[in-house]
Formats: C-alpha cells, sequence, structure tokens
C-alpha cells in the first residue's frame, strides 16, 4: 500500500500536457517506453529506498499506477517504466567481472557489448485456469525462468461443499481435489528476447541479459550501450531447473542507451 501511494503522488508530479503528448503515438506499437530519470525518484526517499530493496516490486506496482494514469488521459497504450540516468556523470559503473552473487537484486549501472542478439520469444506473466465443475476462471501470476504455478483449490467448489447439510466428513474435505483447465487463450504474454554480452573492458567477461516489451529486437551484434540493469538469478543451460541448485547471473536490461 505505502509503494502504491509513493508512486501515486510521484505521478501527480507529471503535467497533463506530458502524457498528453503520448497520445500521438502510433497505437499499432501497443507498448511504448516511459523514461523517468533515476535523480526524480531519489527525491522520494521512501520511494527511492522501495526501489532499491523491492525492485521487482516497486517496478510492478509503478507500472500498474502509470498505466492508471494514462487510461485517465485516454491513451490506447500499454506503458513500461524506463528508469534512466539524466547525468552520465553521476554514475557509480559497475564492470560486469565484478558482480557476484551477493549483487542480485541489484540495480546496476555498467557498459556492454552486444554479442548476440537472439530470437525473439514470449513468456507466459500470467496464466488462466478454469475449474471443470463450475468454471470459475483464475489468474496466476508468473516467474520467468520458474516452474508454471496452478491453482490448488477452488473457492466456490470449496464453499459449496462445506455449505451442505449434512456437514461433510473430514476424509471428504481431504481428498476434495477440483480439476482445472489450461485455457492457452485467455492467458498474459510478454515479449522478451535474450541477448549475449559482454564487458567492453574484458572480451572474455560474458553474461546472458534479456530485454522486454518495446526494447525487444531493438540492439543487434556489436552495439555498445550504457545500461541500468537488475541482477538476477538464472539456471546453468541444459540443466534441470527445480532439482540443480546452481546458478548464474542474469541481467534484465532496464534501459539502454547506445554510445
Amino acid at each position: 500500500m505505502d509503494m502504491l501511494h509513493d508512486w501515486r503522488v510521484f505521478m501527480e508530479g507529471f503535467s497533463g500536457d506530458y502524457f498528453n503528448e503520448y497520445k500521438h503515438e502510433d497505437e499499432s506499437k501497443h507498448v511504448v517506453g516511459f523514461p523517468i530519470y533515476y535523480g526524480s525518484i531519489k527525491d522520494h526517499p521512501r520511494l527511492h529506498t522501495s526501489l532499491l530493496n523491492w525492485t521487482e516490486k516497486c517496478l510492478e506496482l509503478g507500472n500498474r499506477v502509470l498505466f492508471e494514469q494514462f487510461q485517465k488521459f485516454g491513451i490506447h497504450l500499454r506503458p513500461v517504466l524506463r528508469i534512466v540516468h539524466e547525468d552520465p556523470s553521476n554514475r557509480t559503473y559497475s564492470p560486469l567481472e565484478s558482480l557476484r552473487m551477493r549483487d542480485r537484486g541489484r540495480i546496476i549501472s555498467t557498459t556492454i557489448r552486444v554479442k548476440k542478439a537472439k530470437e525473439y520469444m514470449g513468456w507466459l506473466k500470467v496464466a488462466t485456469y478454469y475449474c471443470l465443475e463450475c468454471g470459475t476462471e483464475q489468474e496466476i501470476p508468473q516467474r520467468l525462468g520458474r516452474n508454471r504455478k496452478r491453482p490448488y483449490h477452488c473457492t466456490p467448489c470449496l464453499e459449496e461443499l462445506m455449505g451442505r447439510d449434512p456437514p461433510p466428513e473430514i476424509g471428504e474435505i481431504i481428498r476434495f481435489n477440483p480439476v482445472f483447465e489450461f485455457d492457452i487463450e485467455k492467458c498474459n504474454y510478454e515479449d522478451i528476447q535474450y541477448l549475449e554480452v559482454q564487458s567492453i573492458e574484458q572480451d572474455d567477461c560474458r553474461l546472458t541479459a534479456f530485454v522486454r516489451d518495446e526494447m525487444v529486437g531493438e540492439f543487434k551484434e556489436g552495439d555498445e550501450l550504457d545500461v541500468l540493469a537488475l541482477v538476477r538469478l538464472d539456471h546453468i543451460a541444459k540443466r534441470n531447473f527445480e532439482e540443480d541448485t546452481r546458478r548464474v547471473l542474469l541481467l534484465e536490461i532496464l534501459s539502454a542507451q547506445r554510445i
């Protein structure tokens, strides 16, 4: 609730004219980046703390509030927050070769060269299921690179069971196991593209990175980029993610500018 409140206060600082500029964007794009200067977030200490400590959740709620603003001004596009530095000289760079597991969850500023741009794909962001007994739909948020989550129970069916007269026996409650169907067409998907990147200073220091939404397809082999990125964890390629405990670092590029 605090994060939502802080983002709404922050968004109130933008004038209506600023939002109205996006009415002239081509609606066939569907998704548009909305740049926000990192320095302006630092002017809101509690929001800045939330961004540093709970980055993914903070950005998720920020995108929700931003989408509300676009709807308020009648803009038929989905905006995506892009946090950028307004002053390149006022950055603390983190070379790729200096990153360790303790840096996971941090937002870093670094310079990279795109070694290879891989194919585009989509990932399942929100999965939709419906109960075969009563037809109730459930939307289950998913995590990138994790096993797909499924619903565990159907509330209407459970309430119907518990409201029976006479009441159900404990064994019947334990055995209660509703069946769900995965509705592939009603799911929420997001565009994504993986990049193989390397340090400009050390060619042998390489990592996997990825971009989302409107940045998909924007970069090609050989591009040198100043990026703000979130350090995440990924599984070792070609190994079972669930059973293998070994992990490698992965960069989620939040914003990028060509050098």
